[in-house]
This record gives C-alpha cells, sequence and structure tokens, in this order.
C-alpha cells in the first residue's frame, strides 16, 4: 500500500517508483464483474426455486378445495327401477363440458370451478367484466377459481382509443373460446379466452418441442371406453369400481423469467450444457390442433409465456431461447358423497 503526504508533487514515475504494486485504479470495478455473474445465478436461482415451492403449496390448496367441494356438490343422475343410475358425467364433462341444459352443472360452474374464468381482462372503461374492481370481480368467482387467482400473470391489451388495459390469466396457452356459452345466471361475463397447459412430450436436437394439451384441471384416471369398460374406469362415474372417487390433479407450467433452460450434456452430468440450448421457435413446434378454441398469440414477443403455444421466449447468448420449465402438478383425493333415496314401505292399516 503506497501513501503520500503531499499529493500535488507526486508524478507517476515517482508512483511507479515508490508503489511496489504499481496503478491499482479500477481494482474494484473488476472483482465485482468476477463475482457478479456467481451473485446473479444466486439471486436467481433463490428467487426461481421460492416461487417454485410458493406455487405448488398455493396449487396443492387449490386441489384439497377442488377435491372436496366436488365431492360434495349433488350431481343429478337419472335412476332406473333396479336402482342404477340411467346417465353419468364424467368429471371431463362436469368441468369442461356445455352445462346449459343441466343446473347442477350450472351450479357447479357457479360455486367449484369455471375454466372460462381463468382469463379476466379490463374492459375499456376500466371496469372488470361489469364489476368496478378487479378485488369485487374475484369475490364473486367460484371458489376455485378464487385459489388459482394468486398464480396469474398480468399482461397488457392495447385499447381501441390507445392506450392499455390488463389482462389477468392463468398460466399456459391462451385460446379463444369455440364454444361461446353465456356465464351462469347473476355470474360475471365470460372474457371469451380459455388457457391450455402445454406438456412437452420431448424436445429435438435443438431443443424445439413436440406438445400435448393438458387441461388446468383433469381427472387422475380416466375411462378406457365409451362405456367405462376396461382395465382403467372412470373412478368419478358412481357405476365405476371406484364408487365416484374424486381423484383429480391441477396442471401449472412454471417458467422462470430469470433462467433459460438447457437440455443434459449426455457426456456427463457436470459437463458443460451451452451447446444444448432450448431454442425459442414456435413455428418448429409439433403440437395437436385444440377442439375447443383457437389459439391466440398474447401481446408481447418476449416473456416468460410468450408465444402461441405458452412456452415463453427470452433473449440469452445471443439467441432467443426457452425460459428455464417445469410442469408443477399436484393431486387431491375425495370420496363423493352421494345420498341415494330409499322407499319407506306404508305401514300396514289397523
Amino acid at each position: 500500500m503506497c501513501c503520500f503526504r503531499d499529493f500535488s508533487s507526486v508524478t507517476p514515475a515517482s508512483r511507479a517508483h515508490r508503489c511496489p504494486f504499481g496503478n491499482r485504479r479500477g481494482q474494484a470495478l473488476v472483482e465485482f464483474v468476477i463475482v457478479s455473474l456467481v451473485l446473479y445465478l444466486l439471486l436467481a436461482a433463490i428467487v426461481t426455486f421460492g416461487h417454485v415451492l410458493y406455487s405448488a403449496q398455493t396449487l396443492q390448496q387449490a386441489a384439497d378445495v377442488a377435491a372436496r367441494e366436488l365431492a360434495r356438490t349433488p350431481i343429478a343422475a337419472g335412476v332406473s327401477q333396479e336402482g342404477q343410475p340411467t346417465h353419468e358425467y364424467a368429471l371431463e364433462d362436469v368441468l369442461y363440458g356445455d352445462f346449459s341444459g343441466s343446473d347442477s352443472l350450472e351450479e357447479v360452474r357457479r360455486r367449484v370451478f369455471d375454466p372460462r374464468y381463468l382469463v379476466l381482462i379490463e374492459g375499456a372503461d376500466g371496469t372488470w367484466h361489469g364489476r368496478a374492481t378487479l378485488g369485487e370481480l374475484v369475490g364473486e368467482l367460484p371458489v376455485v377459481n378464487q385459489q388459482l387467482v394468486p398464480l396469474m400473470i398480468t399482461e397488457y391489451l392495447e385499447k381501441d382509443a390507445g392506450g392499455y388495459r390488463r389482462m389477468i390469466r392463468y398460466p399456459g396457452a391462451l385460446l379463444e373460446d369455440g364454444l361461446s356459452l353465456s356465464p351462469p345466471e347473476g355470474m360475471p361475463p365470460y372474457s371469451g379466452y380459455l388457457v391450455k397447459v402445454p406438456l412437452v412430450i420431448e424436445r429435438n436436437e435443438l431443443g424445439v418441442e413436440t406438445i400435448d394439451w393438458r387441461e388446468v384441471i383433469e381427472e387422475v384416471d380416466t375411462e378406457t371406453d365409451d362405456d367405462g369398460a376396461g382395465p382403467n374406469p372412470d373412478p368419478f362415474k358412481l357405476s365405476s369400481p371406484h364408487r365416484g372417487l374424486v381423484a383429480l390433479r391441477v396442471n401449472f407450467p412454471y417458467q422462470a423469467a430469470a433462467l433459460s433452460g438447457f437440455r443434459p450434456n449426455p457426456e456427463g452430468r457436470f459437463e458443460p450444457n451451452e451447446p444444448y440450448r432450448n431454442v425459442a421457435d414456435d413455428e418448429a413446434v409439433v403440437a395437436p390442433v385444440p377442439t375447443d378454441g383457437t389459439l391466440v398469440e398474447p401481446p408481447g414477443e418476449y416473456g416468460p409465456y410468450a408465444g402461441r403455444y405458452g412456452l415463453g421466449r427470452q433473449q440469452a447468448l445471443v439467441r432467443e431461447l426457452r425460459p428455464y420449465r417445469r410442469l408443477i402438478s399436484v393431486q387431491a383425493i375425495a370420496r363423493r358423497e352421494v345420498f341415494r333415496p330409499v322407499e319407506v314401505p306404508e305401514p300396514p292399516a289397523p
């Protein structure tokens, strides 16, 4: 370390002569550059995995509420003279089918879950689906939809007269609703959009995805035939061997805003994986055509859920890459509470 009492008399030559370490100006900046990358990675990892844990806990609570409420909600079914149901609903029909003409299915959409409230849009006048505030709207949603609101993301749509309005939606692919159903009486209007969860089945050598679609809430066990026969019958039906078991899962596509996605290096776990980047190329994605809606390109070119398939796009390493992604699925099981009317014989005449 060099010390000078009279700095006005110090010349570059005398400084180099007197200080054995030479000129050390900028040393702190160089040290910061070296440790900043590691510090950034640590902070990004802490935020990312903290959000993963928060999301998983919120999803588990939503799954528990959905199973409990569906188990307690009466769903009408015709009964034959032998006491067997003449028609039944699968869980998929209860949650996503056309509920018009069925009072019991309409009650499920009113109280428990409605997939058409997974997208909430601010109107041009600042209201939310005819409600003055977003909080007022959320308070009128079905109970499971309320549980999923903390996991929704915010996007901005351009108004017709300029400016922007907010859209709050569940993460995933955005679809324009193909059924155009009316909401149950007294409920807020629909936004006209649905959400599908993309499940990545495989990736090619460039990291381009082949995907399949999953519902936000789906049955753990699905039927193999139309009549429920086979080794894997629909557990939700009362005629199944499971006797009306509510077994469902809630899917959430977690995608990080600060970390990019890479495939493992086949040469070893600790080998560099930089050549195995997941490239963001929606044009090359292989995906089935959704049957209940039309894919819509969400606003914004970059973001964790950008692109027509909701797989995200971010700039990293001078490329457009996919974000770090994990599909979080939580399960819940409950037994349906079924009350069957019993005929009581009339007492004998005295």
